[in-house]
């Protein structure tokens, strides 16, 4: 009868092992569905007229369109908006969208609170290469951030200087103030932002939703500069890609004269979020004013950061500010560990 009990009770052991594997594949099934599901509603979109791409979600809709004037803006934003498009910079709270806009529009920014993107504490890993430069986040009075307008150190030539991508996330429960220079309240009829006047905005951000446009953003990128223009005007010979660098860093090379003004180009130290560490510049050893490759030499001083890798940077000096004639060459180095 002792056997006879030991036996039924391994056997509903083992039952119970069998029934526990089957509900683990079954979860690992139902998990590896999930993924291949969020992975086949991403759509790609390229964009050849302006040289960029991105990615986004099945519950976003995108469209070209116009704004007035005739500029041109690509739109990403909810597929339940209860507002027509297309969408500039000023438009309801509650709306979510994306508006990218490579010539600019020319309207006032948003009122209120607003900080450079870099002294926010709003984390946007762009892709690779894509530096920001003169970008704004706008803040509610909580110091959430219920808007970006994104512009780019070195966008396609064809974008223009005023070029970028305004980010309108949605703000439930919104409500605005206006305060004037001693703190009292007033009419926002009366309201003079462009003076002494500043308007304060509050409410709720959706972080789901924001999360899901960050998401967006984060697939954004420009076409790949085609490396064998630039390797055909500068021609890096120390340090070397990937390498331990260390400061000072003594750089050396070639470049084509007109890289080159009174001898003389700019370099810079970046980290891996394109953040300047350093600045210096090289100088041409030989006569520059010339279309063949010139030696030049030079160095820079720096102070590692945490982050193991970086950017050495070389600008082909434009004292004209002409876009045609920017340039650049970025090569990756790696700072090592203290």
């Amino acid at each position: 009868m002792r056997i006879l009990s030991i036996v039924c009770v391994l056997l509903i052991c083992f039952s119970c092992k069998n029934i526990s594997q089957s509900e683990n594949k079954t979860d690992v099934e139902k998990e590896e569905k999930s993924t291949n599901d969020q992975s086949s509603s991403t759509q790609n979109y390229q964009n050849n007229k302006w040289n960029f791409s991105l990615n986004y979600s099945e519950n976003f809709i995108l469209l070209e369109s116009e704004l007035p004037g005739q500029v041109p803006v690509i739109n990403v934003y909810r597929e339940d908006v209860r507002f027509n498009p297309p969408f500039a910079i000023h438009e309801e709270p509650e709306n979510a969208y994306i508006a990218i806009i490579p010539e600019g529009f020319g309207v006032d920014a948003p009122a209120g609170k607003q900080v450079s993107f870099k002294n926010s504490e709003e984390e946007l890993n762009l892709k690779s290469g894509l530096v920001l430069r003169d970008s704004k986040v706008y803040l509610l009075e909580s110091g959430e951030a219920w808007a970006y307008f994104l512009r780019f150190k070195n966008p396609p030539e064809n974008w223009k200087k005023y070029g970028g991508i305004f980010v309108h996330f949605p703000v439930q429960n919104f409500g605005a103030r206006c305060l004037d220079s001693s703190g009292n309240q007033k009419l926002l009829e009366d309201c003079d932002p462009m003076g002494e006047d500043e308007i304060r905005y509050s409410g709720n951000i959706d972080e789901e939703v924001k999360s899901q446009m960050i998401n967006i953003l984060k697939s954004f990128q420009f076409k790949v500069t085609d490396q064998k223009t630039i390797s055909d005007l500068i021609k890096i010979e120390k340090p070397l890609p990937n390498m331990d660098v260390s400061s000072p860093l003594a750089v050396k090379g070639k470049a084509r004269g007109y890289w080159f003004f009174e001898a003389s180009a700019s370099i810079e130290i970046q980290d891996k979020d394109y953040n300047t560490l350093a600045e210096s510049h090289i100088q041409a050893d030989e006569k520059w004013m010339t279309e063949d490759f010139v030696n030049f030499s030079g160095s820079i001083e720096f102070e590692a950061p945490d982050d193991e890798r970086g950017y050495l940077v070389f600008y082909r000096a434009n004292p004209s500010g002409k876009k045609e004639n920017e340039g650049e060459y970025r090569l990756p180095i790696i700072f090592p560990p203290e």
